[in-house]
Parts: C-alpha cells; structure tokens; sequence
C-alpha cells in the first residue's frame, strides 16, 4: 500500500455564509505527481490556501507526513517542506535573479533575523550553499545568463519559471503548484513539463492545479475532480476526464 505524504479529512472553509470547500477528503500518495481540477470557482485554490496555512480553515484535519498541520501558520508548515505557488506571479520585480532566489532561501534558513545581521561562519555557509543552488536552479531553468537582470525586466514566461526554481530553492518535499503554465506558450509549456519530471524524479511530488488537460494527463498519475467546494470523483486521469460527470460539469458535456 502507498504511504500518503498528506492526508486530509472533512475540510471545510466558507466565506460570508459561502462554502468554498466542502467536506473534502482525500489522501496524495509518496511518489506521485496529482492532479487537481474543476471549473472556475469551485474551490481549487482555497484548497491550496488551507492546505497551506495562507488561509484557517474551519474544520477537519490535515495530516502531513504524519503530522496534524492545521491550524499551523504558513512560515511554520513551509519549514515542513510543503511549498505553495500561486496563481499571480510572486516574485521581488526590483530585485536579480539570483536575488530572488536567494531570499527564498533566507526565509529558509532557520537562523532568524538578528543571526542573519549578525553573521557568522554558519550563516556565511548557509549563503554559499544557497548561491551554489540558486545558480545550479537557474541554470537548469535556462536563466543562468539572466541572473542579475532584475526579474521585472523578465518576460511572463521568465517570471513563470523564475517561481518555480524559487519553489525548489526551499527543498520541499510537497509543492503545490498553483495553474503554473497559464498563460504560457505551448513551446515553454513542453520546458516546464520536463523540469516538473526531472524535481519529481529527484524526490519531490507535486499537486497541481491546473486548466491545461494535457499537462495534468501526460504528469498526474491521480487526478482529483472538485465541483462546487466537493471532490467530485478521482482516478487515473483517463477515467476523471472521461467521467460523464467531470464532462459535464467542467467540459462542457464535449469529452477530451
């Protein structure tokens, strides 16, 4: 039996009498990358916001690793190595490259504030290390040339994949990955989708939301339906994507 790297039981969240999520429950297997779709509005990314502490939800459970994590607030469930991106790129736009991913890993750091003014030989370690990896992650990323451009002098899709080698600087184990091709042109979306295998084959699992079909169902080997704040149905993504309900409910009663 796969082991679950999270496990989430009867969460709910509403907004102004609204339930945005529903009584979800679910488990994400170790080891895989899962999918998570369902039309605008249906509660995808208040999902992520609860998973990930941006958001308190008002009931449930959500067990990371084995550890209840609700509740928790973002700083602390990010140090558990659960990584969230979102929707609207998050980047520094006056800061480099380089810089950018380095204040991933100072917030990363553990040392806090006073330590990192203050120096010393183990933050002066932990600044060479993150240099080491910033530009290893550019490089693979194919923006090692552009590292001390500012990032708001990037185009869209520099800034989309700029947050990702951001995400990977914090060693996560879990990421969420919030719609992270949207908007980006077929050619990247092929880069994108061979840098999510290669940080998957390395040892970090992904739950993804995303609108690209084709992304989610070459990647995913699970894929989760959510409709109207509830797990609608979950399989294979074959059998989400066929199911006559997703088709009616997110296709537009047209199958894939």
């Amino acid at each position: 039996m796969t082991e679950s790297i999270l496990s989430v039981r009867d969460l709910t969240k509403s907004y102004y009498g609204v339930t945005a999520v529903d009584n979800v429950t679910f488990d994400l297997p170790s080891g895989e990358i899962t999918g998570l779709i369902g039309p605008n509005g249906s509660g995808k990314s208040t999902l992520f916001d609860c998973l990930s502490g941006i958001s308190e939800a008002d009931g449930g459970t959500v067990s990371l690793y084995g550890a209840q994590i609700l509740g928790e607030k973002p700083e602390a469930i990010a140090q558990r190595k659960l990584i969230r991106t979102f929707q609207n790129i998050t980047i520094f736009p006056d800061l480099s490259l380089i810089d950018n991913m380095r204040v991933v890993a100072q917030a990363h750091s553990g040392f806090g504030f006073l330590r990192e003014i203050a120096g010393g030989s183990a933050v002066r370690k932990h600044e060479a290390q993150a240099t080491l990896l910033a530009n290893h992650l550019l490089e693979e990323i194919e923006l090692f040339e552009l590292r001390h451009r500012k990032a708001g002098e990037m185009s869209y899709g520099q800034q989309k994949l700029l947050v990702m080698g951001m995400a990977m600087m914090a060693h996560p184990r879990l990421v969420l990955f919030d719609e992270p091709v949207a908007g980006v042109n077929p050619t990247l979306i092929e880069k994108m989708k061979r840098h999510i295998l290669r940080w998957h084959s390395a040892g970090v699992d992904f739950f993804i939301v995303e609108h690209n079909l084709r992304l989610i169902m070459d990647l995913c080997s699970t894929v989760l339906m959510l409709d109207q704040g509830r797990i609608l149905t979950e399989g294979s993504p074959e059998a989400v994507v066929n199911d006559p309900r997703v088709i009616e409910a997110y296709l537009g009663g047209e199958p894939v």
